[in-house]
């Protein structure tokens, strides 16, 4: 990576930041870089030469801690071991002030034999009931934005959503007809790979207007199982 790309990926890396914290305006955008540069071209710094490119970052999901109005952990997955993982923590002003390590361990998937490096980075002495910036990274991949509410202490109404069964409209089986049967003159045809559907999708979005303080997941989530590509279906669900 020249210094041209390493200073590139810094200002997308700072777009990213402010879209994420929905900031817009000349004199937000300033106020929200101060304090932030340092971190922000830490992360964007040119990596190590390496024999394989660094996987960007993917699977990306959050999970509350043992005390969730103060603990957030921040996960995330590769299929190659990857250098300085960590989470980069703000507030939606676009400030950042924390680097945390993230730790790594790893799993073969059964059926494919492939090894997955996962990656958490547990973040403490975060405030109740607040709102907060952060962003994962690894050397060599952007660094990829999210928002997250800690839950408040004490009794308080909040809300919380739930489902099963999603399954994820991911198509990568190769379609074998029957016997006898020919398709045109194409020679690959695929079709969905799980039990999804071209909705499932939307339950995203149908959650996230609900804006819970979390959300739980019940049994037969996507059905990676029979998915021609467990893990890639896994990490698209």
């Amino acid at each position: 990576m020249t210094t041209q790309d390493a200073a590139f990926n810094l200002e997308l890396s700072r777009r990213k930041l402010l879209a994420a914290a929905g900031i817009a305006g000349g004199a937000a955008v300033a106020a929200a870089l101060i304090g932030t540069r340092a971190v922000l071209a830490a992360l964007a710094a040119p990596p190590s030469p390496d024999p394989l490119p660094p996987p960007p970052v993917t699977g990306l999901h959050l999970q509350f801690g043992a005390d969730a109005s103060s603990e957030m952990v921040v996960s995330w997955h590769t299929l190659q071991s990857v250098r300085n993982p960590r989470v980069i923590l703000g507030t939606l002003d676009g400030q950042l002030d924390r680097i945390i390590e993230a730790k790594e361990t790893s799993y073969t998937d059964a059926k494919s034999g492939e090894v997955v490096y996962a990656y958490h980075a547990k973040i403490d002495q975060l405030r109740a009931n607040s709102a907060y910036l952060y962003g994962a990274s690894h050397e060599g991949a952007a660094p990829e934005f999210g928002t997250f509410r800690t839950a408040p202490r004490g009794r308080a109404r909040f809300t919380f959503t739930s489902f099963g069964d999603q399954a994820t409209p991911t198509v990568g089986r190769k379609y074998v007809p029957p016997e006898g049967v020919k398709i045109g003159n194409s020679p690959n045809v695929y079709v969905n790979d799980n039990l999804g559907s071209p909705a499932a999708a939307d339950t995203v979005l149908g959650v996230e207007r609900l804006q819970p303080l979390f959300h739980l997941l019940n049994g037969d989530l996507c059905y990676a199982n029979i998915a021609e590509d467990r893990v890639r279906t896994w990490w698209d669900f």
